[in-house]
């Protein structure tokens, strides 16, 4: 009896042959479905794709963009770089610029009296003599990036455990193309017209004598503030950029000799045993920013006229810093691998233009001095109970550090828009205890009367705040101390001469003189031109000029007129 199957003669089909060969197929295609999916998870086939998108992408955008950079060496560094993605993900546009930089092989010298080391640059700060070249090159390498962007979303082969890699690599992409977009709008201003007080000049503070006799030098660097030529000239920066390059100078065997985060880093270590052995090893050795390379330059954005303080940063150790420094007491002396620590510093005034600044506690340098309102550091690695202060792409974020250590030391929060926290510029000081220093000086509007200000032990953080901070404040009243000739003469002869005043705090107040008048001077022309009253001025830049290159009085003046002093703790 047939069922159906069987055909005629022998010849038909058995149903149990049919269905073995169909578990065979059936086990055979499992089996191919289980080896795709082998491969797609394996981390080298991963690497291959991300590679070969970024070689058929990336590689003929920079060339476009005018880099001669060979296949032997794009495809050596693309490794690495898509080897650190596969293995720990969360890429990040500071590692893209780094990328290109590694290949692009950009120098500057750093200048260190007597010395002048060559060291690696981001290509966003270097090769900007050609404005509308440099904004070709940017636009092109963004224009790449999107690109690479559209075929790394491109659907992979069954795309199984390489989805979140897909998605994070995809949107590291287009964050970098956006980057490089919005740096491109940005062109370095011609400062060669900058009057009487030049950017870079120097101003010689009083010298101080140490414990042994011994007279310490004093002096404090200009180096850059706001243009106020062209038309919108405010006060402050507008905004500030970070480029950043993988360097850090380390001390040998100390713990962040090495970072753990994965991203390559150069170490130069200090051997001068005499300077490590005044190191205190059981303090504070966090990673900080350090002034890289020509460290910074001017730009304005060609869209919206805004100016940007666009900073070149690496890094530097805090033992490094110390240990490259002069301790106490001993000869002061430049040391090859000079930390060229970037610090922070921040004057906060009230509405009636009163500036705060705070003493110093006994347990910090310069003890029982009158800094600024906030002084600290940029650290760039995270550590028990402190979060690096990187932005969500990787850069170091100098402002978002202002505001942590503005919250740790007086309790305040100066994140919103009504704190006008913005950038003046960058100061450098030579003392007795650093040499090279450069500070970013910034300013901000405190919520009430600079006189009536006091700190709450609650807001405070006891850990990082309270042991900074001293018992009283200085109020230095601005539009007493410059409304005559006479009174702004006295205030500047204070401020270069009082022993109570640290350097930076003095840099920073001098800043702020010089942008403060800079800005009355050319409202009053612009009046003037427009035919419209203006403020008299009794006193210009030209004569603080004057005032600056005197030498510095050997007695401060009374500045009992315009400054002030009350307890800071309620």
């Amino acid at each position: 009896m047939s069922n159906g199957l069987d055909r005629d003669g022998g010849g038909g089909i058995d149903f149990d042959v049919v269905v073995g060969w169909s578990n065979i197929v059936g086990a055979g295609l499992a089996l191919i479905a289980l080896v795709i999916g082998a491969l797609l998870g394996w981390s080298r086939f991963q690497a291959y794709a991300l590679f070969s998108r970024r070689r058929r992408y990336l590689l003929p955008a920079l060339r476009r963009a005018g880099w001669k950079v060979g296949r032997w060496r794009f495809g050596l560094s693309t490794k690495r770089l898509v080897a650190q993605r596969v293995t720990r993900g969360k890429p990040l546009v500071q590692e893209e610029i780094a990328w290109i930089s590694s290949m692009i092989a950009a120098f500057a010298d750093e200048e260190l009296p007597g010395w002048k080391p060559r060291v690696r640059i981001p290509f966003t700060f270097a090769g900007v003599k050609d404005g509308p070249e440099y904004e070709r090159r940017m636009l092109l390498l963004a224009d790449g990036y999107d690109a690479y962007a559209v075929a790394v979303r491109r659907r992979w082969l069954l795309r199984s455990t390489a989805g979140p890699l897909v998605a994070e690599e995809y949107a590291c992409a287009r964050a970098t193309a956006g980057q490089l977009r919005r740096w491109s709008t940005f062109h370095p201003l011609d400062l060669a017209d900058e009057g009487p007080i030049p950017r870079g000049s120097g101003v010689e503070l009083r010298p101080v004598a140490g414990a042994d006799g011994i007279t310490f030098e004093r002096a404090v660097r200009l180096v850059a503030w706001p243009y106020m030529n062209t038309a919108r000239s405010p006060i402050t920066f507008a905004s500030v950029g970070v480029s950043f390059q993988p360097y850090r100078v380390a001390l040998q065997g100390q713990p962040v000799s090495a970072s753990p985060d994965g991203l390559e880093r150069e170490l130069m270590c200090v051997v001068d045993e005499a300077k490590v052995a005044q190191v205190d090893l059981q303090s504070f050795d966090g990673v900080l920013t350090r002034w890289h390379g020509p460290g910074l330059r001017v730009e304005m954005d060609r869209v919206t006229g805004r100016q940007k303080l666009h900073l070149c940063i690496s890094e530097t150790t805090y033992f490094a810093f110390r240990a490259t420094q002069s301790p106490a007491g001993a000869a002061v002396s430049r040391t090859p691998g000079l930390s060229r620590l970037l610090s922070l510093s921040l004057l906060a005034m009230d509405r009636d233009e009163k500036v705060l600044l705070v003493r110093r506690s006994d347990y910090v340098v310069y003890p029982g001095a009158f800094a600024s309102t906030v002084s600290g550091n940029c650290e760039l690695a995270s550590r028990e109970g402190v979060r690096a202060d990187v932005d969500p792409h990787g850069f170091p974020d100098a402002i978002a550090a202002l505001v942590r250590e503005t919250r740790e030391e007086l309790g305040l929060d100066l994140s919103g828009d009504d704190a006008q926290l913005g950038a003046l510029g960058i100061v450098e000081v030579d003392t007795e205890l650093e040499l090279g220093t450069h500070l970013l000086i910034a300013t901000a509007l405190l919520p009430g009367s600079a006189d009536d200000f006091t700190l709450d032990r609650a807001k405070v953080d006891p850990v990082e705040g309270v042991w900074e901070v001293g018992e009283t404040a200085l109020v230095i009243d601005l539009p007493k101390a410059t409304r005559t000739a006479t009174m702004a003469e006295r205030y500047v002869n204070w401020l270069r001469s009082s022993p109570e005043l640290v350097p930076h705090a003095v840099g920073g107040l001098l800043l702020l003189l010089i942008t403060r008048q800079q800005l009355r001077e050319r409202r009053a022309e612009r009046a003037a031109s427009a035919g419209r009253a203006g403020v008299e001025l009794d006193w210009t830049v030209a004569d603080l000029a004057r005032w600056l290159k005197a030498p510095p009085p050997p007695r401060p003046p009374d500045a009992s007129a315009f400054v002030s002093e009350h307890a800071l703790w309620q």
